[in-house]
């Protein structure tokens, strides 16, 4: 969940294999190249070869964002 008008700086690689649903709210992304785009609830996406970064809550209220990742092996 991210409150009103709050942002996370990302790293491309940590969302490189996750789905991630807008519950409630509205999304703005930011790459790297400064292209930007807004989602909004429902919006299911995929940031796979997508350069990150930033994640933005540009409402007045909060975002609730689900996010699936596959399991990563570790090195043993």
């Amino acid at each position: 969940m991210l409150r009103a008008r709050d942002a996370i700086d990302c790293q491309p690689a940590d969302w490189a294999d996750t789905l991630v649903v807008v519950e409630r709210g509205q999304l703005d992304v930011e790459c790297r190249n400064g292209a930007r785009a807004r989602f909004d609830e429902g919006a299911i996406l995929s940031f796979a070869g997508v350069q990150l970064r930033q994640l933005r809550n540009p409402s007045g209220g909060p975002l609730v964002l689900s996010a699936l990742s596959r399991l990563r092996p570790t090195a043993d």
